[in-house]
């Protein structure tokens, strides 16, 4: 029986689209927050995926029921990856790996050598296999300051290490897509939530506040992010491999969003009607990231009209059941 902490809010049309992905599916950095999620959903549908990372066998999102299909592999070593692929043979491959996407994460030749390397490796071990789609996770982050809403085809203007390895890996796929005739596409995640999140990051962070009665410290009431329910994002894969299968869409960046601007101020404001916090909130009682922007948010439209997806969990929605996950989680700790 699968733990209670593994639910999910995919209905049957979901279900049914993730039961017409052509396996065998591998799902690489499966044991990341939004790889984990799109490892649980798929395994409710299907045998036949594979969670694959370095860390899968030790991985703390994995404790809480005996997941089968599970596959330790380093995407920085060539050799590896080849021997995942020959032996699994798959058709359908997801690749969430990431590293340099939390504020922790600042070894610069990690984020490379995972981010560039690690795709350059997949990329060129699919060379020798018969596969029939790959989705690999990018980031908002690659529009840097042009944060404002940007199109797939504005100007990329990276404000990070992080982000310019991202920006290769997009670039490294458009050449395999078009100069080999991969059937692959790169979706730029916005800032996506949900159960399983680190620790350390903003929603379980303020969640746990929230439970005492009190704030997390806040950074500029008017910083802002798009906030995408994990469930959405993971589904919107699902369509980017249907789309693949349809010869759509190769090498083409997608934006997966919602397209609403959200402050720091608006997330206090939902958070105070879920627990009632009586305390006031104090803005600026951390310092602003070189992230944390007023004006970053989506535009969703390219997925819309070339995917057929568009976000379902408003964010009131997705903080609520969020909250109840996280309070579930702190009884299994």
């Amino acid at each position: 029986m699968i733990s209670e902490l593994h639910s999910n809010t995919w209905g049957p049309a979901e279900i049914d689209d993730a039961k017409t992905l052509i396996g065998p599916v591998v799902i690489l950095g499966a044991s990341g927050f939004i790889g984990a999620n799109l490892f649980f959903n798929l395994s409710r549908c299907r045998d036949d995926v594979f969670g694959c990372s370095k860390n899968i066998d030790t991985n703390w999102r994995f404790k809480h029921h005996n997941w089968q299909n599970l596959e330790k592999v380093d995407i920085t070593s060539q050799i590896e990856v080849d021997q995942l692929f020959q032996g699994i043979q798959p058709k359908t491959i997801f690749n969430l790996s990431s590293y340099g996407g939390h504020a922790h994460q600042t070894d610069t030749g990690q984020i490379q050598q995972v981010n560039y390397i690690g795709t350059s490796n997949i990329l060129e071990s699919l060379r020798s296999l018969d596969f029939h789609a790959f989705v690999q996770a990018g980031s908002s982050s690659e529009y840097g300051l042009n944060s404002a809403g940007p199109k797939e085809d504005d100007e990329l203007a990276p404000n990070s290490v992080y982000a310019v390895s991202k920006i290769g890996a997009y670039y490294l796929m458009k050449y395999y897509s078009e100069v080999f005739n991969f059937p692959a596409m790169h979706l730029r995640l916005y800032s996506v939530y949900g159960p399983w999140q680190e620790r350390k990051t903003l929603m379980p962070v303020m969640i746990s506040h929230c439970l005492e009665n009190k704030w997390p410290p806040l950074v500029d009431s008017e910083a802002s992010h798009d906030f995408i329910y994990v469930d959405d994002c993971t589904y919107a894969f699902v369509k980017a491999a249907l789309a693949l299968y349809e010869k759509k869409g190769l090498g083409k960046a997608v934006n997966i969003a919602t397209g609403t601007k959200t402050t720091t101020k608006d997330l206090v404001d939902e958070y105070k009607q879920i627990f009632n916090v009586s305390p006031k909130p104090v803005f600026n009682s951390m310092q602003n990231k070189g992230r944390d922007l007023t004006a970053w948010y989506g535009n969703p439209q390219l997925a819309k009209e070339l995917l057929d997806w568009h976000y379902h969990t408003s964010l009131e929605e997705g903080l609520r059941l969020v909250s109840e996950w996280e309070q579930q989680f702190k009884k299994t700790a």
